[in-house]
């Protein structure tokens, strides 16, 4: 039925469907909250057999006249309109999964002890619901989600087996006193619960617990002293919370198993330091964001020998220990508005994100260096330099060469990754790179002022050495009316027009980069990217005309007041054999040209949003400088 667009079913429709035990209704359009079964005038049926009922949207109200739930094993209604279920106690000993989420009339439920099955309830965005019966006899329930029941200012008892628990943005108070006993519990999500004082002062049982997240508790303000007894925990999340203090007993020795740490501050919270003690050796990630740190203890790296992601980001710190560096296996740091900061010790990295630093002046040694460049799974690069306008020219221009360089190596690595699992789609990889400027890098060799580049290449361009594209472009925001800067999401989308070798035209190929909470305060800045995750179609051969054609939106809309005054295109082949896994590369490599993404659309023979002879006619001609073929010859075109 997920095809029919709207139905209205008659009061004795089903009727005559007495053995019916099956019975699903859904739409395959369910983000719309649209609801294409109709029951204006009520229906009739009384369903006894049925064993799973799957209804999207059911306009109903209660479910009382018409299924006695005896043998229910699933009942599935989200997005419903129920407002109660059925009065009184049932025999519900099949029953294995309620879900009613997003049933936003819902204000009650029945009494499900005898639920003994009972496995999951899922209650989220049920907006109404003023409170649940107890659930400490349901001994089957592992999970329960009450996340977004915005009217629940009480949590019921709880089981015993109890292993999943989302309450987030729930206006409690405090926790149920069963909560504490609860041994097997894996995942507490607490996110965004305002109005929550404190935790359990006794947390020791919860020897099962992976996950906690505080996420917006900001009346909490203290941990449990016993939490480092919490053995099992990876992950805790704490950011927005008045926490300042963590207990003595998360240090190296406790919490082994911790990788996941926040401690940080939301935007705009009042900041008010914090105090950490030795943490765990095993942590991998590692938040201290917007809490006020003048001062980066220096003993804060001894242990954090496993540690790839360290977010410092709104700190007041002037400088970075160079005990820094003892973190070998950092992958990405994020110092972004940590606007005291001067300088940034050596460090080899994968990301840089270092927007809004207004004092950074220096990057000691900042690079993606040959002798750390492996070809692992991680398929990324990042550099965010945005409005670091002290940082010195020369130096700057030495980071691009070490990115573009790192960008060919990444190239290479995702065509060995595509070769060897022999997979027909390339892995998700990315490349983003931004910084204060008004010139394309001479790398890319095909350039031209504004947005459109219209290209002559040779006529074996695409061979079995091409990889792809690599784009760039100019960005100028000099236009924007904001008198504090550009400030938001913004994508660059660049279109390819091609033909194929008999004269018609192939379609677009479209890529696409993006960058995320992009805050820019200077008229024009450099935007690089890459995604791997898109590529050209192999079965075609094409012609030597090409037309690239570069745009900025937001989520599919186009960004007004802002534009592309320069773009660039480098033409990137594998013209050396590609090294082992794990193979270092030597500045031989450099001279290999390698990839950009490009998506094939399933029909290149419909030409969608542009005509291709329309964007020829406005397009700049321009050819570029010089342009290598597969072999590495030079052909001469001109710009």
């Amino acid at each position: 039925m997920s095809k029919i667009r709207d139905i209205d079913l008659q009061p004795f429709a089903l009727s005559r469907m007495h053995n019916l035990r099956f019975l699903k209704l859904y739409s395959s359009s369910w983000w719309k909250n649209s609801n294409k079964v109709h029951v204006s005038q009520g229906l009739e049926s009384i369903f006894t057999e049925l064993r799973y009922l799957r209804w999207e949207g059911c306009p109903l109200k209660s479910l009382q006249s018409n299924i006695q739930p005896e043998k229910l094993v699933k009942l599935e209604m989200p997005r419903s309109k129920v407002e109660n279920l059925w009065s009184g106690v049932q025999q519900l000993a099949n029953l294995k999964k309620i879900d009613l989420s997003r049933s936003k009339q819902l204000t009650s439920l029945p009494d499900l002890s005898k639920a003994q099955n009972l496995e999951r309830l899922e209650l989220s965005y049920c907006e109404s619901l003023l409170a649940i019966p107890d659930c400490s006899d349901l001994k089957s329930l592992t999970y329960l989600s009450l996340s977004d029941c915005l009217k629940l200012t009480m949590l019921p008892q709880l089981p015993h087996n109890l292993q999943w628990l989302r309450s987030c943005k729930t206006p409690i108070e405090e926790l149920p006193s069963s909560i504490e006993v609860l041994s097997r519990l894996v995942f507490l999500d607490l996110r965004h619960c305002s109005k929550l004082k404190c935790l359990p002062t006794n947390v020791c049982k919860w020897k099962s617990l992976e996950n906690l997240n505080l996420k917006g508790c900001s009346k909490l303000d203290k941990f449990p002293d016993d939490i480092g007894t919490l053995n099992s925990l990876e992950t805790l999340e704490t950011s927005g919370t008045v926490i300042r203090e963590l207990p003595s007993s998360i240090t190296c020795s406790c919490l082994e198993n911790l990788e996941y740490l926040s401690f940080g501050r939301i935007m705009g919270q009042d900041t008010i330091g914090c105090i950490l003690p030795l943490l765990s050796h095993n942590l991998i990630d590692l938040c201290l964001k917007n809490c006020d740190i003048t001062e980066v203890p220096d003993n804060l790296f001894s242990c954090l020998s496993s540690l790839r992601k360290l977010n410092l980001k709104g700190n007041n710190f002037e400088s970075i220990p160079s005990s820094i560096i003892n973190l070998s296996d950092l992958e990405i740091l994020d110092i972004s508005n940590c606007k005291r900061l001067k300088v940034l010790p050596e460090l080899p990295l994968i990301a840089i994100r270092a927007s809004n630093c207004s004092s950074l002046e220096g990057l000691s040694c900042f690079a993606f260096q040959e002798s750390n460049i492996l070809l692992t799974d991680d398929l990324s690069i990042e550099v965010k330099l945005n409005n670091c306008f002290k940082l010195d020219r020369s130096l700057l221009e030495c980071i691009m060469k070490d990115a573009l360089r790192k960008i060919q190596r990444l190239a290479t690595s995702v065509i060995k990754h595509y070769i060897d699992k022999d997979v027909e789609t390339l892995p998700r990889s990315t490349a983003e790179l931004f910084y204060p400027g008004n010139e394309i890098p001479k790398w890319f060799d095909i350039q031209c002022t504004g947005s459109v580049i219209h290209a002559e290449l040779q006529p074996d361009w695409f061979n079995h050495n091409f990889v792809g594209f690599a784009l760039c472009a100019v960005v100028a925001f000099e236009g924007h009316p904001d008198a504090d800067g550009y400030k938001d999401d913004i994508n660059i989308r660049c279109q390819c027009f091609l033909k194929s070798k008999d004269g018609n035209d192939s379609g677009v190929l479209r890529g696409l980069f993006g960058f995320w909470d992009v805050y820019i305060n200077q008229p024009t800045h450099v935007f690089m990217g890459l995604d791997f995750q898109l590529y050209p179609c192999e079965s075609l051969y094409y012609d030597n005309e090409v037309v690239f054609k570069f745009s900025l939106e937001k989520y599919f809309d186009p960004i007004e007041d802002v534009k592309v005054e320069k773009c660039g295109v480098r033409l990137m082949y594998r013209s050396v054999p590609l090294p082992h896994k794990k193979q270092t590369f030597d500045e031989s490599m450099l001279s290999a040209q390698t990839i950009f993404h490009l998506r094939p659309l399933s029909n290149l023979g419909h030409r969608e949003e542009e005509d291709h002879d329309a964007v020829k006619r406005r397009a700049v001609s321009a050819r570029s400088g010089r342009v290598e073929d597969a072999g590495g010859q030079e052909t001469g075109t001109t710009t």
